[in-house]
């Protein structure tokens, strides 16, 4: 074989491989990334709305009763609850925060009057007697309307009675009697009365809401509590 046929032979021979080569590499398959999953997204929850809380009831009377007085709501619920016999200063401090300051008034007192501390809130007085609470029958203090409202909040007995009202219409234990001085009759009715100790001679000691008023004009002019229906 010549030398010029030896070096085609092996020029073709060489093209063949890297033909093969590149063959190869082409069937070979070129891996694939795997498919990046993106992360599943997850609904934001909503902010849930804060409640607003509800208003405070406002304060819109005084009730008296033989037991105690309220400050009450509009629909009557009771918004605090004072007694004849818990420390005045008690008292005192917590009607102010309903009623604001009161006009505090020293009395030294005459005849069958004892000495006390008036503590004034429009129409109505909260009596601090001197003498010291000895439950159940003599009260720390005691309590007077005497118009339609104190400082705005409206007065009235438990059993609606206002001053200004018919004393004709107040139903309960009736006393009638004329003033000498003055020729004029009133009636004081007892009411809401609640037994509170029998003697040992057999007297029932009772406490009520005294409801005092003008027979002729038929007009309640003062409302105390509590009565009692024994002492001075």
């Amino acid at each position: 074989m010549t030398r010029r046929l030896l070096a085609r032979t092996a020029r073709t021979a060489l093209a063949a491989l890297v033909l093969s080569v590149f063959a190869a590499c082409a069937a070979t398959p070129t891996p694939t990334q795997p498919p990046t999953s993106s992360p599943s997204s997850k609904p934001t929850p909503s902010a849930t709305p804060s409640a607003t809380p509800s208003p405070e009831p406002a304060a819109a009377a005084v009730v008296v009763s033989a037991e105690h007085f309220q400050v009450v709501d509009a629909d009557g619920g009771v918004l605090a609850s004072y007694d004849y016999f818990q420390p005045t200063a008690e008292v005192v401090a917590g009607l102010t925060g309903y009623l604001g300051e009161p006009v505090d008034t020293e009395f030294e007192g005459h005849n069958d009057a004892p000495r006390a501390t008036y503590h004034d809130w429009g129409g109505l007085r909260l009596v601090d007697t001197a003498m010291p609470a000895s439950p159940p029958t003599i009260s720390e203090h005691w309590v007077r309307i005497t118009s339609t409202d104190a400082n705005g909040l409206a007065l009235r007995a438990f059993d609606g009675s206002t001053v200004g009202g018919s004393i004709a219409n107040v139903e309960g234990e009736i006393s009638d009697y004329t003033n000498p001085n003055d020729g004029i009759a009133y009636r004081t009715v007892r009411i809401g009365i609640v037994p509170i100790e029998t003697t040992p001679d057999g007297f029932e000691q009772n406490f009520a809401v005294a409801v005092h008023g003008e027979v002729a004009e038929d007009r309640i002019l003062f409302i105390i509590a509590p009565s009692p229906n024994f002492g001075a």
